[in-house]
């Protein structure tokens, strides 16, 4: 495979799951250039190959299933359950565990076997300590992992604190929500309205995925987005409309899932690490957690 068709592959796959792509790819292409690296010495064809494929095959049907409970409505963020706007709910790669408190989880998608996948739920083994406890999802769960009954049949199985907060990724950090913030989706009441343009609508970014990497060849940011465009990705204005998937309104939100309680707690200190350090090795200032609350909306 040429570099180009590859470039183009491995944008589709992730385009299809993270939509906005606009808004998702600082965040999904860091941690995919990361999984290339480490994982597949620089070889992104067989990362295309042995992860990516399999895995957009996997979190496709989590979605369809999440998604399967609600008709005739409006997503207010298109790619719920996998993303919310420019925030990752599965991730590509770890999450610095020093981001991880008592209480915290995030979910990733890894190769599992031969070119396939499986979905891991993370967290700090015991409190006090930073050994990461890495807890494998049964295939059975997949289609109700989008569910408060979920982590609650998680949580009667854990001794200490139980799980309730789940770390989201952007270019920007981390964020820790609570999960029925992320289990329970939102809604938008207007109907889907389709752009009109007096000429083409302006074609997406395109980002350059080399074929082969390497420590000395891969700066994050540098390969990212170019000088000019080096604003966050969440502050960059859309040039196009969200796709919105329209369902029934007879079956939203299940009428035994509560509100959640408990406030968005605020932004965390970037995420941006080399997981082959151990713990002990790994350096950074913490930025003092900020109320969330008064920053907009989930998919804001």
């Amino acid at each position: 495979m040429n570099p180009e068709s590859l470039d183009s592959s491995i944008q589709s796959a992730l385009s299809a799951l993270f939509p906005p792509f606009e808004a998702t790819a600082p965040i999904v292409l860091s941690q995919l250039f990361r999984s290339i690296e480490e994982r597949y010495h620089g070889d992104a064809l067989q990362c295309l190959l042995d992860f990516l494929i399999p895995s957009k095959h996997l979190l496709e049907s989590v979605q369809q299933a999440a998604c399967a409970g609600y008709s005739d409505v409006v997503f207010r963020c298109e790619g719920w359950p996998l993303c919310l706007h420019d925030k990752t709910v599965i991730q590509l790669a770890p999450v610095n565990p020093l981001l991880l408190r008592p209480g915290d989880f995030y979910l990733q998608v890894e190769p599992f076997g031969d070119q396939a996948a499986r979905i891991v739920l993370k967290s700090l083994l015991t409190e006090g300590c930073r050994e990461v406890e890495e807890t494998p999802v049964p295939e059975t769960s997949y289609p109700c992992i989008f569910t408060e009954e979920w982590l609650q049949e998680i949580n009667e199985g854990r001794h200490g604190t139980p799980l309730s907060r789940c770390l989201l990724c952007t270019d920007q950090g981390v964020i820790k929500l609570p999960w029925a913030k992320i289990a329970i989706p939102e809604f938008l009441d207007k109907p889907k309205i389709m752009p009109t343009y007096r000429e083409a609508p302006p074609e997406p970014k395109q980002f350059s995925v080399p074929s082969h990497f390497n420590s000395s060849t891969l700066p994050m940011e540098a390969i990212l987005l170019p000088a000019k465009d080096r604003m966050s990705a969440s502050l960059r204005p859309v040039d196009y409309s969200s796709k919105l998937v329209k369902m029934d309104p007879e079956r939203r939100t299940p009428k035994s899932c509560p509100k959640p309680l408990i406030k968005p707690v605020g932004w965390v200190s970037p995420n941006t690490w080399d997981s082959r350090e151990t713990y002990r090795e790994i350096e950074g200032d913490y930025v003092d957690l900020v109320d969330y609350s008064q920053r907009e909306g989930v998919c804001g």
